[in-house]
């Protein structure tokens, strides 16, 4: 039988080899990691100045609408001051079919004279 036999001078070669190829990949990786070109933070300036002017025109979006939110509210609040509460319509109908003016309706209820016109014109023919 044969026997392989590795002498000290072999060992240390194929340990050098080793290291070598470890030494090259580390460069190679420190290479590939290294700060980007000039190129590469050039287009990275104009994306995030054309994401800047796009984050700036949404924000004036939104702006927009929120002033628009607000002046929609502002004019719910209107609406709900002038609109009588609902439980001057029924009160307006029995005066109606009382046989009230509409006027008369308007004035106790703190509704329109047209609104009371209409209560009146209504509910008259009821009870007739």
């Amino acid at each position: 039988m044969d026997t392989v036999v590795f002498t000290w001078r072999e060992l240390i070669f194929v340990i050098v080899l080793v290291l070598a190829v470890y030494i090259a990949e580390m460069i190679l990786l420190i290479r590939s990691n290294r700060r980007p070109s000039l190129s590469a933070l050039w287009r990275r300036g104009s994306e995030s100045g054309r994401l800047g002017k796009e984050i700036e025109r949404l924000n004036m979006h939104l702006e927009e609408l929120q002033e628009r939110i607000d002046d929609l509210q502002d004019e719910l609040a209107k609406i709900k001051a002038v609109q009588p509460p609902p439980s001057v319509y029924p009160q307006a109908i029995q005066m109606a079919q009382a046989g009230r003016t509409p006027s008369q309706v308007a004035e106790a209820c703190g509704i329109s004279l047209s609104e009371a016109d209409l209560i009146v014109a209504l509910h008259r023919k009821e009870a007739s």
